[in-house]
């Protein structure tokens, strides 16, 4: 058996001349007494730990089980597949440090990070031009953009330099998207307004905070936190969202619910309070009909770098990403429902979406065809109806990736999706799915760089919504481009109910760029859960270089059983998918480690 040796791991330094080790060991201290770390004694500890074995010389003993023994109190037999503690506490972590540099640290003469897919510390000078912007939480989006970045520009791009690079792509491809695209592309001077289904899916009224205390801070955080959600839903499709006052909750409630008879209705509830220096907020997501509490968390910002609007808008936007996603528990509730109670004409539109979106999560073949069926019937019967023709170019897209439909060579089922993404774009410029869609399409076509701009476009319309968020990521790992991506991924898991399989899948061949075994078999092994034979491989790759010779060998011949070619050559296999040439050299090179570790 031959198994890779372990490079020996020191801790990144960047300063020049080096830290001593006691202006690291200063520097340290001055993070434990930060606050939001106090809340956490094991996190702290983590942090002391992970600082103290890499000033000793022992970066390569720091794995998450070590960490896990000498930390969270686990035994030797410790499974990170089945206990992701150390993954989940290094993931609060580094937010921690991202907040402590953003506030208290910003003067601080030294960082310490732990990089993303490992948990050897960094440290680094912090400059006075690095102070003035401290780098943001890739968990917590900025301000300005309402998602993750790395420092580099994800804002999208104006309207009419896309369409200058479609048609240097070619005639053929603007020919194909059809005037409603190119209207759509050149124009955005009007306002298409598109039929609404008779079912507009579910309703949240959104309460006024209470506000525990009577300080000008308090109570107007919790007269703004009310406006602000609403607003953030509303950015939802399939979502209706009301601002209810507190002198007049009752009555609004009552009429809204009289409106919506027989629809589902939820209602968005309470209390704004501070505690050194901190505004805490406790949401809650309730049932109208029956007051049942169904979700409550806790959010907390600093107020010391915050103004009052900008803590209501960090604050609302992630209890809207956790309350809107398509897969949160109001929208699920409602599928659940409808996907059994399709008898009544209104709701059939409705549940053949709710239908689709449940497809996209899990792409199953078992789903396909009677989804595909449903959706065609849709437009046909609401030629209006947007978001029909959105999920129907997905629907049309997997039948040719997948090899669904076999009638049409592969040019002619992309631009049978196209057209359909096209023509939801004409009805509905600002429509996620739709948006969505087109980038697929396009990046599958040959077109990376406009299928980025559709992404992007995707995430500025809804920058609170994890699967738009994870879609740009997804489009970035196809080209390789993971040190964007891969901040995007981690907030799409962080903020989702049930992250799609696809997310991992991504985050794993990030972790397969740097050769961070451990990390990889972690996100493949959730990656799997879709039964992939993409997620095989990358199983089997991890498992091969960490040395657990079964196991690859299992991957790989489950590998085997379900795609041959991917298994024996993963270049002509994955051609299709237009994966960035290095990515395919390290699935080509991975596959060749696991072939030998499991012939021996």
């Amino acid at each position: 058996m031959i198994v890779a040796a372990v490079p020996m791991l020191k801790p990144e330094v960047t300063a020049d001349p080096p830290f001593s080790e006691a202006d690291v060991r200063r520097q340290l201290e001055r993070i434990l007494v930060f606050p939001e770390l106090q809340a956490s004694d094991r996190r702290r500890e983590m942090l002391r730990y992970v600082v103290e074995e890499a000033l000793a010389g022992l970066s390569a003993q720091i794995k998450a089980t070590t960490i896990a023994m000498a930390v969270f109190d686990r035994g030797a037999d410790f499974d990170q597949q089945s206990d992701p503690v150390v993954r989940l506490e290094a993931r609060k972590l580094r937010r921690d440090l991202d907040n402590y540099y953003a506030d208290a640290g910003r003067d601080d003469p030294i960082r310490i990070d732990i990089p993303k897919g490992r948990y050897v510390p960094k440290f680094s000078a912090l400059q006075a031009h690095d102070r003035a912007a401290t780098p943001g939480m890739p968990m917590d989006p900025p301000e300005d953009a309402r998602a993750p970045t790395d420092g580099r520009d994800m804002s999208v791009r104006a309207p009419r330099r896309a369409p200058l690079r479609l048609a240097l792509a070619g005639a053929v491809l603007l020919g194909l998207l059809g005037l409603g695209l190119i209207w759509y592309m050149t124009s955005g001077r009007h306002d298409y307004s598109h039929v609404e289904i008779p079912f507009k899916g579910p309703s949240i009224l959104v309460e006024s905070f209470d506000a525990n205390e009577s300080d000008s801070v308090t109570t107007l955080v919790a007269e703004l936190l009310a406006q602000d959600i609403t607003s953030a839903l509303l950015k939802f499709p399939d979502l209706r969202a009301h601002t209810a006052f507190a002198e007049s909750e009752t009555e609004t409630a009552k009429s809204i619910a009289r409106s919506l008879a027989g629809q589902a209705l939820y209602t968005v509830h309470g209390n704004v309070w501070r505690e050194e220096g901190q505004v805490f907020v406790r949401a809650a997501l309730s049932r109208y009909a029956d007051e049942e509490l169904l979700w409550s968390e806790r959010f907390a910002e600093s107020e010391r770098e915050r103004g009052i609007s900008a803590i209501s808008d960090e604050i609302s936007s992630r209890i809207a990403s956790v309350i809107g996603q398509p897969y949160g528990i109001a929208r699920s509730e409602t599928r659940d429902r409808l996907l059994v109670e399709t008898s009544n004409p209104s709701l059939r539109s409705y549940a053949c979406i709710a239908r689709a979106t449940e497809y996209r999560r899990i792409q199953s073949k078992d789903l396909y065809a009677d989804t595909r069926a449903c959706l065609e019937e849709t437009v046909q019967r609401q030629p209006e109806l947007s978001r029909g023709w959105a999920m129907l170019a997905y629907l049309r897209f997997d039948a040719t990736r997948f090899g669904y439909q076999q009638d049409l060579t592969i040019e002619e089922g992309y631009a049978q999706a196209r057209e359909a993404a096209a023509h939801a774009l004409t009805l509905n410029p600002r429509d996620t799915d739709a948006l969505k869609a087109m980038s697929h399409i396009l990046h599958f076509e040959g077109y990376p760089e406009e299928s980025i701009d559709y992404a992007r476009r995707a995430v500025e319309t809804n920058p609170n919504d994890p699967e738009t968020v994870g879609n740009l990521g997804v489009m970035l790992g196809y080209q390789g481009r993971f040190s964007e991506a891969e901040p995007l991924l981690e907030f799409t898991v962080e903020r989702s109910i049930s992250p799609a399989p696809r997310y991992y899948m991504f985050l794993a061949m990030a972790h397969l760029m740097r050769e961070d075994w451990d990390d990889m078999l972690s996100d493949a092994t959730f990656s799997a859960a879709d039964g992939g034979s993409i997620s095989y491989m990358l199983l089997a790759i991890a498992n091969a270089n960490l040395g657990n010779v079964a196991a690859a060998r299992t991957d790989y011949l489950r590998l085997e059983e379900r795609w041959p070619l991917l298994a024996e050559d993963p270049k002509t296999a994955l051609k299709i998918y237009n994966v960035d040439p290095t990515l395919l050299d390290a699935f080509a090179a991975g596959l060749d480690r696991v072939r030998v570790v499991i012939s021996d």
